[in-house]
């Protein structure tokens, strides 16, 4: 690694700065509550800015203020049960509802005492995924389910079915837009959008579909068993978006109520299965969970930052926004739970460019690092999904037809030989035996299917095989480009914005690192071997190396 300490010390010694700057703070670990399985959920609200709910397993653990320790305030009997999520009502401070896959429970004493509010017998209904409040009646409560939608008009205590088409249907999240009054409805694949006023249910997004291709007529089908998708519904206020969506594949919003739809840039993540979002509405920034970190969007750059800095946990499950005085980002991973205080971005408006031979010089330094399509061959070759095995199976499939197909028999038939004599009336018969009669053949037969020159039978499997390695190819070059312009960034921030302090230099540096053995990770060791091979074929940048005091 003692390159990239070298192009640390060589970039930050060379270039004076500041230029604007955009700063997150850290994240500081917060004491974790007892549970087994991963986080459903994590929720704080308006009402109660001071107070953290947490869905985990079975239960529902509160962390209220300056409290250390985490109160379990509910759990949920039964095998496989467990709590999906939490909410309050936005009209009474004191209604609490706790979606469980056994039914909806309600509180109207602020936790104290719970009843059951919403469960059917031997129904698979029961399994409660998401609920809304209607903004214009108080009463009426919008409930998502397995197997379709339910609404009802007094706070919950008797339900009905609605959207009959949708009858088999989960519905994974649910918001309504205060301003419009439409319900926004999304299940795995696809958001369905109603207006109370018009009773007209319609779909305004699938995702087999193209981003900005308007929806025709459908039919609606059973999503019942239906994967990846559509994971979390979230509506923005006075930002660039009105509605946003976090899915398998990344974030795609809409500003014109769910009519065309946009996919934010995927630039800076390190991970598209997004596992939750979150909206800060005094800083006016989204926030992304996902498979690998959390992410903040800069919409100015158009592209994700991580924020990495004390984050130990990769895979993050749920988090939101704490609306105290500053905001704070909470996120819950499996083990552990981190907090950071959110600030409007800070910006430093005086700039000192870098001379011309300093910009030469970095020109040349890029030019000698692999390019992105080496590093996108590497990780091909160490991953073994290039076009040429599958070529070389299509090819191998049809070539068979000219492969005959041989048998070999051998045959041996071995009969007695006997001889009949017949006696006269006072002689007996007489019974006469020869050599035995012995029959051999042996026989070897060739035969061609020349059929299978035009289409063979295993082209099937080979097509399938295709389809898995085309998928996981795309998989992998998607997160070679994804670090490998992540690190180019980072170099370019450095140029332009270098940190003032050495702690954020060294925070830099290690950043750096961090990419650069991610990418040897996906090219087995290819990225440093070919930067450590090219500085010793450029003499003046070798002799920089070795002479760099670091």
């Amino acid at each position: 690694m003692r390159v990239f300490r070298w192009i640390w010390t060589l970039i930050t010694g060379l270039f004076l700065f500041c230029t604007t700057a955009f700063s997150q703070g850290s994240w500081t670990p917060m004491e974790t509550p007892r549970f087994s399985g991963i986080p459903q959920s994590i929720n704080s609200y308006d009402s109660s800015p001071d107070n953290i709910f947490v869905a985990a397993a079975g239960d529902l653990f509160l962390k209220s203020g300056d409290q250390k320790e985490w109160e379990r305030i509910f759990r949920i009997r039964g095998e496989n049960s467990k709590v999906n999520r939490f909410l309050i009502s936005p009209f009474d401070p004191r209604a609490w509802y706790i979606l469980t896959t056994n039914g909806l429970w309600q509180s109207v004493d602020a936790g104290s005492h719970w009843m059951l509010s919403f469960q059917k017998i031997g129904n698979e209904a029961n399994n409660i995924l998401s609920l809304t409040f209607d903004s214009q009646n108080k009463s009426r409560l919008y409930l998502g389910t397995n197997r379709g939608i339910w609404i009802s008009h007094d706070q919950g205590n008797v339900w009905h079915r609605i959207f009959s088409e949708l009858s088999h249907t989960p519905m994974v999240d649910m918001a309504i837009a205060q301003q419009d009054h439409e319900l926004f409805l999304a299940t795995s694949r696809a958001l369905y959008r109603y207006h109370t006023g018009l009773d007209q249910l319609e779909r305004v997004f699938q995702n087999t579909l193209s981003l900005n291709e308007e929806p025709e007529a459908f039919e609606f089908e059973d999503e019942a068993h239906t994967s990846s998708g559509i994971k979390r519904i979230i509506l923005g206020q006075d930002t660039f978006f009105e509605i946003a969506l976090g899915t398998s594949h990344g974030v795609l919003v809409s500003q014109d109520e769910g009519e065309t739809w946009e996919q934010l840039s995927l630039a800076g993540l390190r991970s598209i299965e997004i596992t939750d979002l979150a909206y800060a509405k005094k800083t006016k920034q989204l926030f992304a969970a996902t498979a690998k970190g959390v992410y903040v969007y800069h919409l100015n750059e158009k592209r994700w930052i991580e924020l990495y800095e004390g984050l130990t946990e990769n895979r993050i499950y749920a988090i939101c926004v704490q609306p105290t005085a500053p905001e704070k980002l909470i996120a819950a991973g499996e083990n552990s739970f981190y907090q950071m205080d959110l600030h409007m971005p800070s910006f430093q408006n005086e700039v000192m460019l870098p001379t011309k031979q300093t910009f030469d010089q970095l020109h040349q330094l890029i030019q000698l690092e692999p390019t992105v399509r080496d590093v996108q061959r590497a990780a091909i070759r160490y991953a073994h999904v290039g076009n040429g095995k599958i070529k070389r199976w299509h090819l191998a499939a049809r070539a068979r037809a000219l492969v005959p197909d041989v048998s070999f028999s051998k045959d041996l038939d071995i009969s007695n030989n006997i001889h009949v004599d017949t006696g006269g009336t006072n002689n007996p018969d007489s019974f006469t035996q020869g050599p035995d009669d012995r029959d051999k053949s042996t026989g070897i037969d060739f035969s061609w299917d020349l059929g299978d020159l035009l289409f063979s039978s295993s082209q099937t499997s080979i097509d399938s095989r295709e389809k898995l390695m085309v998928e996981l190819r795309d998989e992998i070059l998607g997160e070679v480009t994804r670090l490998y312009f992540e690190r180019r960034r980072l170099q370019l921030e450095l140029l332009h914005q270098p940190p003032a302090d050495e702690l954020s230099q060294m925070k830099a540096w290690l950043r750096i690192e961090e990419l650069t053995a991610n990418l040897d990770a996906l090219t087995d060791g290819y990225f440093s071997r070919e930067l450590e091979k090219r500085y010793s074929h450029s003499p003046y940048w070798l002799y920089l190396f070795k002479n760099a005091d670091v």
